[in-house]
């Protein structure tokens, strides 16, 4: 069979993809090779920060590997699908929504055809065949597409509206991964707040059934839109007191301005927002907050940009993802004159200082600490990355058996982790 090598770039449901498009070639008889050797090379790209990044990953595979048949998958907008086929006619293309047709269409190029299926049929990605990055990490899948409409957002465009995946094909995965090891759950969607809202349920619901099995694992519950978690609060605050649910909220804010908000088509208030944050931690007082932030947006005055400093000091969010604003073609925002590249050079630098003060102070609290921790990962050899309950990266300099748990106290911090010693 053909050697084939698949690199993925993006998000944990992007990561979910690469790892069953593995699967399935894997079962086919397919071997996986590095880069340089393989015959066939599939890109599973990501366009969330815009399409030149996708194009980059295209440009340095085709210099590493000239030869190669060439496949790009993910989220490939209309724009990059023709800035591809523009730059690379010999590339093949196929969207997220084909991944059960990898085979397909890996079967095809080898025979020499050139393949273009993009489609908007939507087929659940659930219980496929998978080669795990981590193998005790299981990322699961659980719905497609979203229900928001943010005026910058070009993932809608790829991914469409909501599909939540049925309960009972959740769980089948999930006992799966419990049977094959797996001590890690990672719930993984374009947005997880909204599970179930087409289909009568809530993410409650689902945590509930997903921390119900037995033994000891972890389950890290991913990124929500925050006028989600909104509606479903009292239901979710509660569940996250399982010691199965890492205390760990991925809630992006984007702007603390209202006007900004409002463009972008949020469906929240900066006062909503900076309640939400307070009931959460009122109610876990050691729980982790990361929210993510557009600098630059088009609409963006120094009075929002102010007003977004402001939310941040008092929310004092534990990580922050700052992105420079990125015009994508097809949306609202594309149409509006950026603002000059030295102010959002300038903002960016101001909110990575405030952020990075928030993260040490956070982080300087744990010093001292006794936490029972999960071994997750061996990022550098020599060490082992653990995760405590509520998802803080504590390194320890030991190589630790992975998918264990132990007790250690925490001794220094670095940028965002934590280091500790085995107790």
């Amino acid at each position: 069979m053909t050697s084939i090598h698949v690199t993925n770039y993006g998000c944990s449901a992007n990561l979910s993809e690469a790892e069953a498009i593995k699967g399935i070639l894997k079962k086919e008889g397919h071997s996986l090779e590095n880069a340089k050797d393989s015959g066939v090379v599939i890109l599973n790209v990501c366009t969330v920060k815009g399409d030149h990044q996708a194009l980059r990953a295209i440009r340095q595979s085709r210099q590493e590997n000239s030869k190669a048949k060439m496949v790009i998958t993910g989220c490939v907008t209309r724009n990059l699908r023709e800035a591809i086929q523009k730059k690379y006619p010999e590339a093949s293309i196929t969207n997220n929504n084909n991944l059960q047709m990898i085979k397909e269409t890996v079967q095809k190029i080898i025979s020499g055809e050139k393949v273009l299926h993009i489609t908007g049929e939507k087929k659940e990605k659930a219980n496929l065949p998978r080669i795990r990055t981590n193998p005790i990490i299981s990322i699961i899948p659980i719905s497609n597409g979203c229900l928001s409409t943010c005026s910058y957002c070009s993932t809608k465009q790829v991914k469409g509206a909501l599909k939540s995946y049925p309960l009972t094909t959740i769980k089948k995965e999930f006992e799966e991964s419990i049977r094959e090891g797996c001590k890690e759950f990672w719930l993984t969607s374009q947005d997880n707040g909204c599970w179930g809202y087409d289909v009568e349920m809530n993410p409650a619901i689902l945590l509930k059934e997903a921390s119900s099995y037995e033994g000891d694992y972890r389950i890290r519950y991913g990124m929500t839109s925050p006028q989600h978690f909104m509606k479903n609060k009292e239901e979710l605050l509660q569940v996250f007191h399982n010691e199965k649910i890492y205390k760990f909220l991925h809630l992006p804010v984007q702007s603390g301005s209202n006007k900004v908000l409002k463009d972008m088509k949020r469906e929240y208030t900066s006062e909503e927002y900076e309640q939400l944050i307070s009931d959460i931690k009122k109610e876990h007082p050691d729980i982790t907050i990361t929210t993510d932030i557009i600098v630059g947006y088009p609409a963006e005055t120094e009075k929002d940009f102010e007003e977004t400093i402001r939310l941040l000091k008092v929310t004092k969010p534990h990580i922050t993802n700052i992105s420079r604003f990125a015009r994508r073609e097809e949306t609202t925002s594309s149409r509006y004159k950026l603002l000059p590249t030295e102010v959002v050079q300038d903002r960016s630098r101001q909110l990575s200082q405030l952020c990075d003060s928030i993260t040490q102070e956070y982080m300087k609290e744990s010093i001292g600490k006794k936490q029972k921790v999960l071994a997750n990962n061996h990022l550098v050899k020599g060490t082992t990355q653990t995760r405590s309950n509520n998802y803080t990266s504590i390194v320890i300099p030991e190589e630790l058996p992975l998918g264990t748990f132990y007790t250690v106290q925490v001794t220094g911090v670095g940028r965002k982790y934590c280091v500790g010693r085995r107790m």
